[in-house]
């Protein structure tokens, strides 16, 4: 999981992780917002990524006959999500909103009142949760 941070990358770290990725025959990626980091900042050749967008299964996720709760959701288990800005923007509004992340990627963030932190969910709990 390089991309978010490769930019702010010591020069020695970037010289590395250049090394290592040229003995790399492809790259799969599931974010088109890596697609520079990878070419510009890693130098990996455009013909050596691919970008390949999240699936999803339709069938299990397909729209359920549940009661609507009315709330934000936001959910994400990698170190790139920007929690304090998420966390800043819903602050002193009138949106209840639920964060379904591992609590330690919340470091020492204040959670405004309307936020619940649910932490990490398995599959079914996601889906109930969308």
């Amino acid at each position: 999981m390089i991309w978010g941070g490769a930019p702010g990358f010591s020069p020695a770290r970037r010289a590395l992780y250049r090394f290592i990725y040229r003995r790399v025959d492809h790259v799969i990626y599931f974010s088109r917002n890596q697609t520079n980091v990878y070419r510009d900042v890693l130098g990996i050749p455009k013909e050596r990524l691919a970008y390949v967008p999240f699936g999803i299964d339709h069938q299990y996720f397909s729209p359920q006959e549940v009661a609507e709760d009315d709330y934000l959701l936001a959910v994400g288990r990698d170190r790139g999500r920007d929690w304090a800005t998420l966390f800043d923007a819903v602050r002193d509004t009138d949106l209840v909103v639920k964060v379904a992340c591992r609590p330690q990627e919340l470091g020492s963030l204040t959670v405004p009142p309307n936020v619940e932190v649910i932490g990490m969910v398995h599959r079914p709990g996601y889906r109930a949760l969308t």
